[in-house]
């Protein structure tokens, strides 16, 4: 058996604490929990299944190995190990460890500290995602299509298929929302997407399954995730910014934290070779432009309305206009976003951006196939979103 250390924690048997038990591995900064398991129990996968999900909303990180994996392929398990140590810590979400209102069994062990024993694997070296985006962008002799959905909708099973469908009908770049119950700069569509995520079961751990899906189905194909804020700081910026680059994601848009408040997270995302994608307005005017664009990276995102998603769309003679200015002062690449909905308005956004950026008609496709129980969500998404391909990347042919 590999064993870094044994340490007492607390046993839980059916939410009841049943006296003392010797954790396996344990970490002092990054509450890792590291379970052997024999599957003894008949329904060993939904016991370990709860135990992973109540650990980590406690802000643990789990890893579990077989005892015949741990006996005939340890290198393979301690690899695992060093690179989970390699991460920053997870946020510790309360001093005492309540267990949470499930039914059935429930049991797990709370780790407690032990110093690390080992070397450790290196995270993702810096630019590795940023040169993902960086070389598409340089390489296409289009406009990009940037497709948005929201991770978890309408169920988590479903995203991961509708990001394939995304990319199969030509999107350039994927942007996957982070799920919010109070996603403030979205309208109706977007809104009503984070709800039905949020029910179904949606977690940023959920949306990070996602993407480490997609990143193995799609190695070559840019993803951005996009949110709030307040999610990030639950989950720590630190631990975010490492578990996003770990999981494959190239960047980040955060749509309410201004420049003067991203200081907690700016660098740990440039650090982890993550883009930090930030947003002007048409109310950005002159003096605030620089401030908007220091230490912005990837693209930079124009929000062509002065208003929510999905909510009304500007002219082609205005973008265009606001296009030029924002060259002027930064070579990123410029997506416009926010109003767009058909080929035809793709395209007169096209011939005047790098990007296009199109959510709320595809989250009102997904929305539209699940109402009326389509077993097939991600047909109707292919065909959309072939469409606006083809009108963006013709624009200027």
């Amino acid at each position: 058996m590999i064993r870094a250390g044994r340490i007492e924690g607390v046993k839980f048997k059916r939410q009841i604490p049943i006296g003392p038990y010797i954790v396996d591995f344990v970490s002092t900064t990054h509450r890792l929990v590291i379970e052997v398991d024999g599957g003894q129990h008949a329904d060993a996968a939904e016991y370990d299944a709860r135990r992973t999900a109540f650990l980590e909303r406690e802000g643990y990180r789990v890893l579990r190995f077989w005892n015949k994996t741990v006996l005939t392929d340890p290198s393979s398990c301690y690899d695992a190990v060093f690179v989970a140590l390699a991460e920053p810590s997870p946020p510790l979400r309360s001093a005492a460890h309540s267990l949470p209102p499930v039914g059935g069994g429930l049991d797990c062990a709370l780790a407690f500290p032990l110093s690390r024993q080992g070397g450790g694997a290196a995270p993702r070296a810096p630019g590795e995602g940023s040169s993902r985006l960086d070389h598409l962008l340089a390489r296409l002799d289009h406009p990009a299509l940037i497709a948005f959905v929201t991770s978890g909708d309408p169920t988590p099973a479903d995203t991961l298929a509708i990001l394939s469908a995304l990319v199969e009908g030509g999107a350039d770049i994927v942007e996957l929302g982070m799920p919010f119950s109070d996603p403030m700069a979205d309208g109706a569509s977007i809104q009503a997407a984070n709800l039905r995520a949020l029910a179904a079961g949606a977690t940023m751990h959920t949306t990070l399954d996602a993407v480490r899906g997609f990143r193995a189905a799609h190695p070559q194909t840019p993803l951005i995730l996009m949110g709030y804020l307040n999610p990030i700081l639950a989950y720590g910026p630190a631990a975010f910014a490492s578990a996003v680059a770990l999981a494959g994601a190239d960047g980040v848009i955060i749509v309410d934290a201004p420049p003067e408040e991203d200081g907690d997270l700016g660098p740990h995302l440039h650090a982890h070779g993550l883009h930090l994608i930030r947003l002007a307005t048409p109310t950005t005017d002159d003096r605030r432009l620089p401030t908007v664009l220091a230490g912005a990276s990837g693209f930079l995102y124009y929000v062509a309305v002065a208003g929510i998603t999905g909510a009304g769309s500007a002219s082609a003679d205005i973008i265009g206009e606001a296009v030029r200015r924002l060259k002027a002062a930064t070579p990123l690449p410029i997506a416009v976003g926010f109003g767009i909905r058909t080929p035809e308005q793709a395209a007169a956004v096209a011939a005047h951006a790098d990007a296009v950026v199109v959510g709320s008609a595809i989250v009102d496709t997904i929305a539209a196939a699940h109402a009326r129980q389509a077993n097939d969500l991600a047909t109707p998404v292919r065909e959309l979103v072939a469409s606006l391909a083809q009108a963006v990347h013709e624009a200027r042919a």
